[in-house]
This record gives structure tokens, C-alpha cells and sequence, in this order.
């Protein structure tokens, strides 16, 4: 029997190139509907990152960014990445968004010249009247002036690729520079991964600074403000209803200060006594004693030191 090639061929889906619809899963509430039922299955799938697993959110956001590239959405998640709260894309991933594009008659490629400081590159392609387009030329010296070369941990050791692969990395930040000046589209405003953890690291930790110490909670925080206080026993304050406070000599403070029930929420060893803490104290948010402010406040607390016990705290 015989099969038909041409039949046969063309019936094989071409792969999809990144063809930018504007339209995605947050155009209407049927198609957002629809988004968030994908999104389920995809946070329950084995096979994408650990960072959509579970994560219905971040897979729609995945779902919609693809429809509006019209790509595949596992390429999209396993290309994507969150750094310093900031999606952003790999440098491989762009560079092939731009080759599959079809808005230039050739592919992405690169001009290396010079060397020392001066070593540099230009990515360029020719569009479809046959004119070169070029990027701005990235050198050794721009990175060293932009702080992308000597970046360090906090330990004072080097920890930039501009290093030990200075070409390639030429490459890379050459191919982002043309994206954002020849298809910003493609990029939907993100920068690539290799971009945010060299500029978000000099924005956030300045060279030459010595390292921050670890941030404390609020209840850490109050905690150790309490510990710190002078032992004399403050004055007795009268409440709205003319009452006599009382003062607790373990927090030397009175107890219908939100300050003392934040330390004690702070020092509760389990859920059943933040439980208890918050039987004791509501009557006071009840009757007005503690005011809305106070309430927030201990809700907060509630909340972190929550979390610290599930941490091990």
C-alpha cells in the first residue's frame, strides 16, 4: 500500500514562532475562566518547574504570556524566571524569540572586536529590505563602568560570568540590547535573567558595603525593645472606664497595652496559647480598651509568629 508523502508531511505542525496576538487570558471573564482551569492542571503537572508547582497564579500569568507570544507554555515556564520579585527571561530564550520571529531576513548574529577594556560586541541581523540593524556595542569597559564585572558576594568573593566568560556574556547582553531597541515586543518589558541579577544586585547591594545584619519581624523586633527596658515599674494608667490597669511585673508593662500582648504573642510556644493569648485579650478590643490600631497590630503578630513556629521557631 502505498502513503502519500506530501500528505503525510504536511500534516506535521510547524513549531510556533512567537507572533504577538495582544490577546491572553485577561480579555474577558470567559477566557479568564477558561485560563485558571488550565492553570489547575498545570500546578498539579510533574513535569513543570518547582515554581508553578502548586501555583495557580504563576501559571496563569505563564498561560497568558504564551498565548499572547503564541508559544508553548511549558517553554515558556521552563524559560522564565522570578529574581528579586521581577519575572525575567533567559538570554537563550530571547535570542530564539527573535530568530523565530520572522521580522528579519536573517538570524541574530554577532560582531566581536578589540580586546582588553575595549573588547566588545554588536548583534545585528538585516531586516527585509536588506538593511543591517545593529545593537549597541557592549564592551568589557561598559560592564566594569556599569559594576556587571566585579560583582561579589558578601564574603568579598567574585561571583560575575563577565569573568570567566566575557564573550559570551557580550553576547547575551548584546542580543537584550537589540530586543529592546529593534522588538520590544518579544520581550514584553522584561529584561533577561542575566540583566536583573547584575543590575538588581548592584541597586540593592552597593559594592564596598558591609553586609547588612538579618532583618527581625515586628514580634522579634518588640521583643527585644521589652528586654531592653528599664526595670522600674511604670506608672498605672486609668482605661475609658475609670479602671485601675493592671500591671504585669514578667513584661513590666500594663496589660491593655497592644506593646504587651505583641511581646506575649511573641513568646507563645504553640498555636493553643496564641489561641489562649487571643480568648484573654479580645474583651478588651470588645470594650474598647484596645482601639482598631491595636487589633491590626496583634493580628499581625498573630500571623508571624505563626509562621516562625512552622519554621522551627
Amino acid at each position: 500500500m502505498s502513503t502519500d508523502l506530501s500528505t503525510t508531511v504536511s500534516s506535521v505542525p510547524a513549531p510556533l514562532s512567537p507572533q504577538i496576538s495582544g490577546v491572553g487570558y485577561f480579555g474577558s471573564i470567559p477566557m479568564f475562566e477558561g485560563g485558571q482551569r488550565m492553570a489547575q492542571l498545570f500546578a498539579k503537572s510533574t513535569m513543570v518547574p518547582d515554581t508553578y508547582k502548586g501555583n495557580i497564579a504563576d501559571c496563569l500569568i505563564a498561560l497568558d504570556m504564551a498565548a499572547r507570544l503564541g508559544m508553548n507554555p511549558i517553554a515558556i515556564m521552563q524559560s522564565m524566571y522570578v529574581l528579586h520579585g521581577r519575572p525575567a527571561w533567559s538570554a537563550t530564550f530571547l535570542i530564539a524569540c527573535i530568530n523565530q520571529s520572522g521580522l528579519f531576513s536573517t538570524p541574530l548574529r554577532y560582531e566581536i572586536t578589540g580586546s582588553g577594556d575595549d573588547l566588545g560586541c554588536v548583534a545585528w541581523v538585516k531586516d527585509k529590505s536588506g538593511q543591517r540593524l545593529d545593537s549597541t556595542r557592549i564592551t568589557i569597559g561598559l560592564a566594569k563602568a556599569e559594576g556587571w564585572y566585579d560583582r561579589k558576594d558578601r564574603q568579598g568573593n567574585y561571583i560575575s560570568k563577565w569573568r570567566t566568560i566575557p564573550e559570551q556574556m557580550l553576547r547575551y547582553r548584546a542580543a537584550s540590547f537589540f530586543a529592546r531597541a529593534y522588538c520590544p515586543e518579544l520581550t514584553m518589558g522584561m529584561k533577561t535573567a542575566e540583566e536583573v541579577i547584575d543590575v538588581e544586585f548592584e541597586e540593592t547591594t552597593p559594592r564596598d558595603s558591609p553586609p547588612e545584619p538579618p532583618k527581625q519581624s515586628v514580634t522579634e523586633k518588640l521583643a527585644d525593645e521589652l528586654k531592653a527596658k528599664e526595670q522600674a515599674a511604670k506608672p498605672a494608667q486609668k482605661p475609658a472606664n475609670g479602671a485601675q490597669q493592671t500591671i504585669d511585673a514578667n513584661f513590666d508593662m500594663p496589660v491593655m497595652d497592644a506593646d504587651y500582648w505583641v511581646a506575649r504573642i511573641g513568646k507563645a510556644q504553640s498555636e493553643e496559647e496564641m489561641d489562649k493569648l487571643q480568648t484573654e485579650y479580645t474583651p478588651f478590643i470588645q470594650s474598647g480598651e484596645l482601639d482598631h490600631n491595636a487589633e491590626a497590630l496583634l493580628r499581625s503578630a498573630r500571623m508571624e509568629r505563626r509562621k516562625a513556629l512552622k519554621n522551627g521557631g
